[in-house]
């Protein structure tokens, strides 16, 4: 199993997103891909639960590892490319989860808020 950290995920998608990876058409086939990926609410769903007009989209990876393989609590992961009309940012938040079943939803809930300040930080 690998290991990284919410800097290297945010690092790796600033680097998407500025062509600074490969090449740029391998950068903006990664960023189209990743703009239709399924789950987007947990870094979104409260941004656009508050209707905030300059937010246009995500491109990001959501992830939860179940963390059975070494008998640990579950993560769960998200990071991508925030998208507005004034600005695109980078964003990588990770939560640990303990093993009772209402802990995902629970985080999940708190990482949409983590999500929400800092838009409203970088877009006000």
């Amino acid at each position: 199993m690998g290991e990284s950290t919410p800097l290297e995920f945010a690092r790796f998608f600033h680097r998407i997103r500025n062509h600074d990876i490969i090449d740029a058409r391998a950068c903006d086939s990664m960023l189209s891909i990743l703009r239709r990926q399924r789950y987007k609410d947990i870094l979104t769903g409260a941004i656009v639960q508050q209707g905030c007009p300059s937010f246009i989209d995500v491109a990001s990876k959501s992830g939860k590892a179940d963390g059975r393989m070494n008998d640990s609590n579950s993560y769960l992961t998200d990071s991508g490319i925030i998208m507005t009309s004034d600005l695109d940012y980078a964003i990588a938040i990770f939560a640990d989860i303990p093993s009772r079943e209402e802990s995902l939803e629970i985080n999940k809930a708190t990482l949409q808020q983590m999500s929400l300040l800092i838009f409203n930080d970088l877009t006000t």
